[in-house]
């Protein structure tokens, strides 16, 4: 049974006595995160501001080259540290809350890993967006333990990771809804000090998050959706 007060149980039970570090990765992670996306942020605001068709005309040459250079360096950045908080989130949870900054820093060395998987994540739900919201919102689910699995199996390429996440995610994408939508009232209140508030609650998300993709990896081999060898070298599922 997907039981998302567990999962959220459970994460604060492992994070007591454990924040600080989580705590310092999650402002590490968001002081260069901001660096990265508020200069594009501001070029689509300036872009904004051409005031007539014939400026949009004359400019448009030099402006579109602009997103292709700004894109892959933002997938870049939020790739890189999804994937490294990924790493250190596995390693927290299966050490009881005993995993030192190190462990960040060093899942580092994922960052062409994380890249690919952000680029792919980010490439097939938009183009799911296309056709509907809802669509896109349902892919998005459905790729949601890319990251985990890409991160805990070093050998399984991005786009199995993501068939694997399809599989593991069937029949569970609503419960997966609903477990985002129960953080929205912390979210609020987070917002009221500031986003101060969000040094605690991201990192009681991403746990909780880890909580969940054990379940969904666990329950996928109980259901014989997935076999433990899936998970090896030579296991394919379907396409994405």
């Amino acid at each position: 049974m997907f039981d998302r007060q567990e999962f959220k149980r459970l994460a604060k039970a492992q994070l007591k006595g454990h924040w600080t570090t989580p705590v310092l990765i999650t402002l590490v992670t968001g002081i260069v995160l901001s660096i990265v996306i508020i200069p594009m942020a501001l070029y689509y605001s300036a872009y904004e501001e051409v005031y007539n068709y014939q400026q949009a005309y004359e400019n448009i040459e030099n402006a579109s080259l602009i997103p292709l250079i700004i894109f892959p360096i933002v997938i870049l950045g939020i790739g890189v540290f999804v994937i490294a908080e990924a790493k250190y989130y596995l390693v927290f949870t299966a050490r009881q809350g005993n995993a030192p900054f190190s462990v960040f820093l060093e899942s580092f060395n994922l960052w062409w890993r994380g890249f690919r998987a952000c680029l792919w994540y980010s490439l097939w739900t938009y183009l799911w967006s296309l056709l509907f919201v809802i669509p896109g919102i349902v892919k998005a689910l459905a790729y949601s333990q890319t990251f985990f699995i890409v991160a805990e199996n070093p050998h399984i390429s991005v786009r199995k990771a993501m068939r694997l996440s399809i599989a593991m995610t069937k029949g569970y994408k609503g419960d997966l809804f609903v477990l985002g939508l129960s953080f929205i009232g912390w979210a609020l209140l987070s917002t009221l000090t500031l986003y101060i508030g969000y040094l605690w609650l991201t990192p009681y998300i991403n746990v909780t998050q880890v909580n969940a993709y054990r379940f969904l990896k666990q329950s996928a081999f109980d259901r014989g959706v997935l076999k433990p060898e899936d998970f090896g070298t030579s296991g394919f599922i379907g396409n994405v």
